[in-house]
């Protein structure tokens, strides 16, 4: 008898300590991917974090490249905005703009943190500001990571020109162009830039400009005062006297 119970204990125990492995082996499987994830996910992280440190230069002609991880997150690009500039009061924009957006998501926990990188104004002085990086939550649960460059950056000069001071602005916009390969690197680099208007010598007296932020779910508006203030840290009082808007393209390849 004893023999027997031992036999039956032996076959108790190991049905016990079976279940016990099916029960915590989908847990620790999951646990396992989803410490994998928050990983690739924040790499991917750090890896926005380079481009946009680095932005001054790819502006400037350089090239950047890095190596993403996408078992198990997902890359992709969504339009998050739109630029329309009003030149003298006109109803009808003379330039819009689209603003793309790389895109990083994963099944992961915790609080987005909203703005990561750079400003949530859309006029700025400096190219260190032109890239955006943003942390949200989708409809689905997904945490979202975007990269954009939805921002016109602002050079203003004052030319004399009699008894008073004119302004020469040049806005330039850098239009984010993603190609979508699914490969497991990034390349960015610029490929061309070109007028898109120029008033050269000639008075503008008024500019609008309206900035649709979808992230941010508002719009922003700025005029003659606005641009201004950004290029010479004050207010100053006169007219634009004339006007250049650049694109500059960058290649975004993943």
């Amino acid at each position: 008898m004893d023999g027997v119970s031992e036999v039956f204990s032996t076959i108790l125990l190991t049905s016990i300590f079976l279940a016990l492995v099916f029960i915590l082996l989908p847990f620790s499987y999951y646990t396992i991917m989803g410490s994998v994830a928050k990983t690739e996910y924040e790499y991917v992280k750090h890896g926005f974090y380079s481009i946009a440190a680095y932005f001054p230069m790819i502006a400037t002609g350089g090239e950047y490249s890095i190596d993403f991880p996408s078992q198990y997150t997902s890359r992709g690009y969504i339009e998050i905005g739109r630029i329309d500039i009003y030149l003298n009061s006109s109803s009808q924009p003379t330039l819009s703009f689209s603003c793309m957006a790389l895109t990083q998501g994963a099944n992961v926990g915790g609080a987005p943190r909203g703005l990561l990188y750079g400003v949530d104004t859309h006029i700025v002085n400096d190219s260190r500001m032109i890239p955006r990086i943003y942390e949200y939550r989708d409809d689905n649960g997904l945490m979202i990571i975007t990269l954009d460059t939805c921002r016109l950056l602002l050079d203003v000069n004052t030319i004399p020109t009699g008894n008073y001071s004119g302004y020469y602005y040049v806005l330039t916009y850098y239009n984010l162009i993603i190609s979508f390969r699914g490969s497991g690197s990034l390349r960015i680099e610029p490929v061309r830039t070109y007028t898109a208007y120029s008033n050269i010598g000639g008075n503008l007296w008024n500019i609008t400009i309206v900035v649709s932020d979808y992230i941010l779910g508002k719009s922003s508006s700025y005029n003659v005062i606005d641009l201004v203030k950004t290029g010479f840290g004050k207010e100053y009082a006169g007219i634009p006297f004339s006007l250049t808007i650049a694109v500059e393209e960058l290649v975004v390849e993943v």
